[in-house]
């Protein structure tokens, strides 16, 4: 046999096709690799991802099932099997010698390319960390796609017999094949249902080869897939033997013969038929059904697709059903489909459903969806429970890991980065003109959005932002900010309250008082201050309007509170600048010294009331000079309230500053300002904190590396050095071949 294996590797040499195959296909990967690597800035001062090996693979197995088929129904038609006698009928071995000999030697042939891959990561090692066992169990699963495709040829070639015919065939499988995994997403447009849609689109993945080998190509080896491919080997090697065997037989008997035994042979293959039917179904689509983390194994060096352990325990230990509904996931993001499958197996009372935004209308009605677009609902969650659910963002999963700002939410990323763009653009034209302070800070705003946009990692965190989702969705109490309403206070456009109708929630952790332009009853006072004394938040901005209300002022007077009704103002403006009171808890990591507001008055405080402390937090310095006499007044007019080390009440005069409009003060300023009202919302309300234990970040991207213009050089010239070295070994060789064939006796070649 193994002379066998030697006299069809020496007739694929021959072949020009053969040849041509692999000099290009190793001219491809020399290609996409120096240009994958070279794609960094002039000079190596960028980050580059290293070489898309995924590409590489997916490019070879596309190349191979274009041309393999090819080279095997040439291969076949060249012995004429079944049709003339061969050479190779009258040697002294049986049929399945000479088939699995053509098998090997093509497949031979077609693993120099996969070696010639298998020497690019150690070379990219010098320059990057790369996932070794990642690679090399792809390109495992490359080899036996290689198997697969080159068996399935030769069954089919030796069946069909006539070329032309074998290779409509044989292309017309591999492409079917590899049209399910592209309409396999279409599916949700046929009026089958979600639901059934699913089910129909994991089939036609099933039978799908390219599908099943990109799973290992994104660091998921799907052992489902490995057995398939060796299945399939298996299966279509039998059936070539198989039907090699028959061509040389009915060469050798008579037609009165053929037609006695043909009812007997149709029998068998039915037979036949009906098994390998049956196990193919078994391995390429019962698999399906198993849970995604059986089926395959998380080779990523940060175990990427798995959940962490602390999580995969907290959700194991749910004890009431969480209904997860994930919207579109449609498009083709593979890792972060199957971390969130992952996660979801997590716990066997969550139940995960998919839901079509394009068919499910009454959905998105229901959850107040409708009108989102479909950008924002692609990979969007809604986790749910009996008591409440959330609407997770696709944003939500990731987290941006920056060398020197750390970790950041993709908001903080944008608006940072949109921020020192703003500067930038301000102040490109008239940089010269600056002082050197303003231009090192201008410089400093210009390395920060570098540092921004080439040393920021995506992370991924969708098992902990499901985590913490389902912690909120099932705990028994959510603390919650409310806004007064029906008084025509301003801003009360979340979970507003009229609590003249209705009692203050057990779950309000802050109520927010926003310039009411109407008093406040009695009745209304009495249950603020029961909520306050009971342990509760108020948050109180008010124009000069309110202070003269009696019940308002009844309600701060309880608390020791007293507002002047006349506004502070100076040079015939009510814009002032007040200074920020650092040592308060609220303003500790503000970065301003001042702020500007409009519209402010004074508060006095009852200093004999020892009950609550009371702390400035925005005043207001005036120097009057009288008869020669410099006298400084300052004029509280932001205070808070604490009780021990509970805070209470936070007291803010001039609301007008924060209620929009124009009210003359430039939007960076206001801005500025406006921080005050957030960092004191911080101080005052403590959100919802989820029970879930703290999990690391893992990173979505992949390995990032550095490679200057020299390296680059060295490495594309070692590579195309070496096809060259190949093509002129393959030239050589077939010179030589054709030279000894002039002085052969015979056209065979002797064993």
């Amino acid at each position: 046999m193994f002379n066998l294996y030697k006299r069809e590797l020496k007739h694929l040499s021959r072949n020009l096709l053969v040849i041509a195959s692999v000099l290009v296909l190793c001219a491809a990967i020399v290609t996409v690799f120096t240009v994958n690597l070279s794609s960094n800035s002039a000079e190596g001062e960028g980050r580059t991802q290293i070489a898309c090996f995924e590409n590489l693979i997916t490019l070879t197995s596309i190349f191979f099932a274009v041309v393999i088929p090819g080279v095997v129904v040439a291969t076949v038609a060249k012995d004429g099997h079944g049709e003339k006698p061969s050479y190779l009928d009258s040697l002294p071995v049986t049929a399945a010698q000479i088939a699995i000999a053509k098998i090997i030697s093509v497949f031979t042939v077609f693993l120099l390319p996969i070696a010639f891959i298998a020497a690019v990561p150690p070379i990219m090692a010098t320059l990057c960390s790369i996932n070794f066992l990642s690679f090399y169990l792809s390109l495992f699963m490359l080899a036996l796609f290689t198997a697969f495709i080159i068996s399935l040829s030769f069954a089919i070639a030796l069946k069909v017999k006539k070329a032309a015919s074998a290779s409509v065939v044989v292309y017309s499988i591999i492409f079917a094949s590899f049209a399910l995994g592209i309409i396999s997403p279409l599916t949700r447009f046929l009026p089958i249902g979600t639901v059934a849609g699913g089910v129909l689109s994991e089939i036609l993945n099933g039978f799908s080869i390219f599908e099943k080998l990109d799973y290992a190509l994104f660091e998921l080896f799907d052992w489902t897939a490995l057995l398939f491919f060796l299945f399939g080997t298996v299966l279509f090697s039998f059936l070539s033997v198989r039907a090699y065997n028959q061509n040389r037989r009915s060469g050798n008997i008579s037609k009165g013969e053929r037609k006695a035994k043909s009812k007997y042979k149709k029998g068998k293959k039915k037979a036949f038929a009906t098994v390998a039917v049956v196990l193919l179904f078994c391995i390429g689509i019962l698999p399906l059904l198993l849970p995604w983390s059986v089926r395959q194994i998380d080779i990523n060096k940060e175990k990427l697709y798995t959940p962490a352990g602390s999580v995969k325990e907290y959700l194991s230990g749910l004890d009431e059903e969480i209904r997860i509904y994930l919207i579109d996931p449609y498009t083709n993001e593979l890792k972060l489909h199957h971390a969130i499958l992952r996660t979801a197996e997590s716990s066997k009372n969550i139940k995960l459903k998919v839901i079509n935004s394009a068919t499910d209308k009454a959905f998105l009605e229901k959850y107040d969806l409708d009108n989102k677009d479909q950008a924002d609902l692609s990979y969007a969650m809604i986790i749910e429970t009996d008591k409440r659910w959330q609407f997770i963002n696709k944003a939500e999963y990731f987290i941006y890991d920056n060398e020197k700002l750390g970790y950041m939410t993709q908001e903080e990323l944008e608006t940072r980065y949109t921020y020192c763009l703003s500067i930038l653009y301000k102040y490109q034209n008239v940089y010269d003109s600056l002082s050197s302070e303003m231009q090192t800070l201008i410089d400093n705003y210009y390395a920060i959005a570098q540092s921004l946009q080439t040393e920021t990692v995506v992370c991924l965190c969708v098992d902990r932002a499901i985590a913490e989702a389902v912690s909120y969705v099932t705990a028994e109490n959510i603390p919650t900010v409310y806004f007064l309403s029906g008084h025509g206070e301003e801003g009360a456009v979340s979970n507003p309250i009229d609590i003249a109708d209705e009692d203050i929630p057990e779950n309000a952790e802050l109520i927010i008082v926003n310039s009411p332009s109407e008093d406040y009853s009695a009745e209304e006072v009495d249950k603020l201050t029961d909520y306050v004394d009971g342990g509760g938040k108020l948050y109180i901005m008010a124009d000069k309007e309110n202070y003269a209300m009696p019940n308002i002022a009844r309600l701060l007077s309880h608390y020791g509170l007293s507002v002047e009704d006349t506004v502070i103002t100076e040079k015939e403006s009510d814009i002032i600048d007040v200074s920020v009171n650092k040592k308060h808890e609220a303003f500790s990591s503000l970065t301003a010294g001042t702020v500007t507001v409009k519209g402010v008055s004074g508060i006095s405080v009852d200093t004999d009331n020892s009950k609550y402390t009371y702390t400035t937090m925005l005043s207001y310095k005036h120097t009057a000079e009288e008869e020669g006499t410099e006298t400084v007044a300052e004029y509280p007019v932001a205070v808070s309230v604490s009780e021990g080390e509970e805070p209470r009440i936070a007291l803010f005069t001039g609301a007008v500053t924060f209620n929009g409009g124009d009210i003359g003060i430039e939007s960076e300023v206001l801005e500025r300002s406006a921080l005050c009202i957030g960092a004191t919302m911080d101080w005052l309300y403590e959100p919802f904190e989820s029970d879930v234990p703290p999990t690391p970040y893992k990173t979505y991207e992949r390995e990032l590396c550095v490679a200057d213009a020299s390296t680059v050089t060295r490495i594309a010239t070692s590579f195309y050095l070496a096809v060259f070295i190949i093509a002129f070994a393959a030239v050589l060789n077939i010179a030589l071949i054709n030279l000894r064939s002039k002085k052969a006796i015979s056209g065979e070649e002797n064993f």
